[in-house]
C-alpha cells in the first residue's frame, strides 16, 4: 500500500474545488461503496509535471485525497480518500465567458467499487478458525490485497460449524456476512486500508464537545418511512439435530420358498444404497406390518419376523432382516425316505419269497404313499407378503431464530426485517444480537443533521458527543475549496 506502479504526481495546484460524501455501509442493503468525490481541475495542456487533460484522468487512474493546511507541512495533512477515477471526465469545450477557465470535472470511488461485482466461492474454513482470520484469508484469496493493506485482527468469536464456506456471493458482501457476527463491517478507510468498522451504539465517542462552540447547527431530520419495530435474526446450529417423520411403509416385498426351506432371511434396505449401510436412509421404530402367508403358511408356517440391524446409539436402523420360519421339520423328509426305502426292501424280499403277500401288498401301498406324499411336499410353494414401518428420521443442522421486538405492539402495527447470518451458531449470542440489531432499527427514527466545523479525523460509523447528546454519524458531505469555508455537514441517528 502506497507504493504505486507509475509515478505519483502532486497535482494540488490544479484543483480548485472537492465536493466529498462518505456513506454508510451494509445497513439493510447491499450498498458497499463509502465514499465518492468529484474533483473540479483546471484544465492545462502545459501542466507541468504533467498535463491537466482526459488523457490524465483515465478510467481506473489511482487517486488519494489528502486535507491539510498549506500553512504546516503536506507531510501532515490526512488522507481522507483513497480510490480510482471512474469513468470519462466532463469538461466545458466551450463558453461565451471569455474569464471563466477551462476545467474538468473527475468524478472518482473509493475502493470497494472494484469488488461490487466479483463473485467467488471460497474455500472452506474448519471449526474454531476465528472470524477475522476468515475474513483476512478471505482478502487475500480472493480480493488478492496485500496482509499490510488490511487492518482487521481476531475478533474472540470462532467458528463453530464443521466447515462453513462463501459460495456464489459478492467477495466484499462475504467478508460482511463474516465480519456481521461480532458486529463489524469492511469498508476501506481514507488511506485506502481495509478495516472492520465496528457499529457498536455503545462504543466511546471520537469527539466529546462540551458546548456548541464547533457547531452550526443542528437539525432533526423528518423520516418518510416506517421504523422496523422487529428483528428477526436467523442463524445455522452447529450441531446436528434429528428430525423425525410419522410412522410410514419403509419397504415391502414378497419372498417365495419351497417346503424343504426351513428358514428364508431378507435383507432390507431402507434406500437404493445396498450394500452402504451407512449411506443410506435412518429410521427408529421399526417394525412387520400387513404381512401375509399363503400355501405353506396355511398348513405348516409358523410366520415371519423382522430382525433389524440397529446401530450403536441404540435406535438407528438402516437396514434389517425379514425371516420367515416355514415350519418345515427335516424329520419329515427323512421318514418319508425311509418309509419308502425300507417298502422297497419288503417289496424285494416278497419277490425272493422270504415275506409273505399280504405283507408286500402293504408295503407297495406304504411305498407308494411315500413317494406321493414327498412328490407333494416338494411341489408345495409358499408365497409371503411383507411390509416393514417406521419412522424415518435425517440429521441436519437446523435453522435458528431469534426476534427481538418493541414490546406493546399490535400485531396488525408489526413491521419486521429479516436478516440471515450462516456464520451465527448459538441462540444465547444471537439473542444479544438481535436486541443490538432492534436497538439500531429504533434510532433510525431519530435522524439528524449537523452542521459542524470541518474535522478530518470523523468518519462514517463514528460516535460523537455534543454535551449531553449522542450522535452516531451515518453520512458526511463536504466541499473542499480554496480558500475553505471549514465546514461540513453530518448525518447521524441520535442514540442518546
Amino acid at each position: 500500500m502506497g507504493e504505486a506502479e507509475s509515478p505519483e504526481y502532486d497535482v494540488t495546484d490544479w484543483v480548485s474545488s472537492i465536493s466529498y460524501s462518505e456513506n454508510i455501509t451494509w445497513e439493510n442493503n447491499d450498498d458497499a461503496i463509502a465514499s465518492n468525490c468529484v474533483l473540479s481541475v483546471i484544465y492545462d495542456e502545459d501542466a507541468l509535471p504533467i498535463e491537466m487533460t482526459e488523457k490524465t484522468w483515465l478510467d481506473g487512474t489511482p487517486v488519494r485525497i489528502y486535507q491539510g493546511d498549506r500553512r504546516i507541512k503536506k507531510e501532515l495533512w490526512i488522507p481522507i480518500f483513497t480510490g480510482v477515477v471512474r469513468g470519462v471526465p466532463s469538461t466545458t469545450e466551450y463558453s461565451r465567458s471569455e474569464t471563466k477557465a477551462r476545467m474538468l470535472n473527475v468524478t472518482c470511488v473509493d475502493r470497494a467499487e472494484k469488488y461490487l461485482n466479483s463473485v467467488v466461492t471460497a474455500r472452506a474454513y474448519e471449526t474454531e478458525t476465528d472470524v477475522g482470520k476468515a475474513a483476512v484469508e478471505t482478502a487475500i484469496e480472493w480480493m488478492y490485497l496485500d496482509r499490510r493493506e488490511i487492518m482487521i485482527g481476531y475478533q474472540d468469536y470462532a467458528i463453530a460449524h464443521t466447515q462453513s464456506q462463501l459460495v456464489d456471493v459478492e467477495v466484499l458482501k462475504g467478508v460482511f456476512q463474516i465480519l456481521f457476527t461480532v458486529g463489524k463491517k469492511p469498508k476501506f478507510n481514507g488511506e485506502g486500508f481495509l478495516v472492520a468498522a465496528d457499529t457498536d451504539l455503545d462504543k466511546p465517542p471520537i469527539r466529546r464537545y462540551q458546548n456548541k462552540d464547533h457547531i452550526v447547527e443542528i437539525r432533526r431530520e423528518q423520516i418518510l418511512s416506517s421504523v422496523n419495530n422487529s428483528v428477526r435474526l436467523l442463524g445455522i446450529d452447529d450441531e446436528l439435530t434429528a428430525v423425525v417423520e410419522s410412522t410410514k411403509r419403509l419397504a415391502h416385498g414378497n419372498i417365495t420358498s419351497g417346503f424343504f426351506e426351513d428358514e428364508v432371511r431378507h435383507r432390507v434396505y431402507f434406500s437404493e444404497n445396498d450394500g452402504k449401510e451407512n449411506q443410506g436412509r435412518r429410521a427408529k421404530n421399526t417394525y412387520l406390518a400387513n404381512e401375509r402367508i399363503s400355501s405353506i403358511g396355511a398348513f405348516f408356517g409358523e410366520g415371519l419376523r423382522w430382525a433389524p440391524n440397529i446401530e450403536d446409539d441404540g435406535f438407528t436402523v438402516f437396514w434389517g432382516q425379514v425371516v420367515f420360519n416355514t415350519g418345515y421339520d427335516p424329520a419329515v423328509r427323512a421318514t418319508l425316505t425311509g418309509l419308502w426305502a425300507a417298502s422297497q426292501a419288503i417289496i424285494l424280499l416278497g419277490w425272493l419269497g422270504v415275506v409273505p403277500d399280504w405283507i408286500v401288498a402293504i408295503a407297495q401301498a406304504t411305498g407308494t404313499a411315500a413317494m406321493i406324499g414327498m412328490i407333494l411336499s416338494m411341489t408345495e410353494v409358499g408365497h409371503v407378503y411383507w411390509e416393514v414401518h417406521g419412522q424415518p428420521f435425517q440429521n441436519v443442522y437446523q435453522q435458528l431464530c431469534s426476534t427481538a421486538q418493541l414490546s406493546g405492539i399490535l400485531t396488525e402495527d408489526i413491521k419486521e426485517i429479516e436478516l440471515r447470518n450462516d456464520w451465527l451458531y448459538d441462540i444465547g449470542y444471537m439473542r444479544a444480537r438481535a436486541k443490538e440489531l432492534l436497538r439500531r432499527e429504533l434510532i433510525k427514527g431519530w435522524s439528524y443533521q449537523i452542521h459542524m466545523i470541518d474535522d478530518p479525523f470523523i468518519e462514517v460509523d463514528d460516535i460523537i458527543e455534543i454535551e449531553s447528546m449522542k450522535f452516531y454519524i451515518t453520512s458526511i458531505r463536504k466541499n473542499l475549496l480554496r480558500p475553505g469555508d471549514g465546514k461540513m455537514i453530518c448525518t447521524a441517528w441520535r442514540i442518546a
